[in-house]
């Protein structure tokens, strides 16, 4: 495929990213608007977050640096990256770059609009490299020859995939954190 047709798709999907990331937004927006009946599970769960929260920073650094050490190893490898990241104005990158943000997560004690984007758009991409992890085939090619290329470990394949999946849950459980005491001040 062309560099330019590449690129097309992938502002095309960047597009497609930011609805579903809105989208996203205002399922979590009414699912922690209902969680309000349950104060007692939601108490549970905002104490647990709190506790361990210095895990949870681990875990997130960790995941983040074993998910996008894979995805480079898929995507970064080949010769026509660089024109790639030309034609797109460097948005091929933004997947590789915005889970890092999850790590200041459990340290957030408000939220805003920004914070809570933020959490559904890395919510967004890490449902998107789960797709593409799970689609790709078992050989990594290294160039533009489809004959050339280098095998993968399976097993850390679906380690990564594991991880990312937690990742998303633990991220959308830091937006019902952030965002259920402004939902239990709006009921009042």
């Amino acid at each position: 495929m062309e560099p330019g047709k590449y690129a097309l798709m992938v502002w095309l999907a960047f597009y497609l990213v930011l609805i579903l990331t809105f989208i996203q937004k205002k399922l979590l927006d009414f699912l922690t608007a209902k969680m309000v009946k349950y104060q007692s599970v939601s108490l549970k769960v905002i104490g647990i977050l709190n506790r361990f929260k210095y895990l949870f920073v681990l875990y997130f650094f960790v995941a983040t640096y074993f998910w996008m050490r894979e995805a480079i190893r898929y995507y970064f490898l080949t010769q026509l990256i660089a024109w790639i990241i030309i034609f797109t104005l460097g948005l091929y990158v933004v997947p590789f770059i915005f889970p890092w943000t999850s790590i200041i997560l459990p340290f957030q004690k408000k939220t805003n609009e920004a914070v809570n984007l933020m959490i559904s758009l890395t919510g967004i991409i890490s449902l998107g490299w789960i797709v593409r992890l799970l689609r790709t085939g078992y050989v990594i090619t290294l160039d533009t020859s489809p004959y050339e290329g280098q095998q993968t470990s399976q097993l850390y394949r679906f380690l990564v995939i594991g991880s990312i999946i937690f990742h998303y849950i633990f991220s959308m459980l830091y937006y019902f954190k952030l965002n259920y005491s402004k939902e239990v001040e709006k009921n009042k």
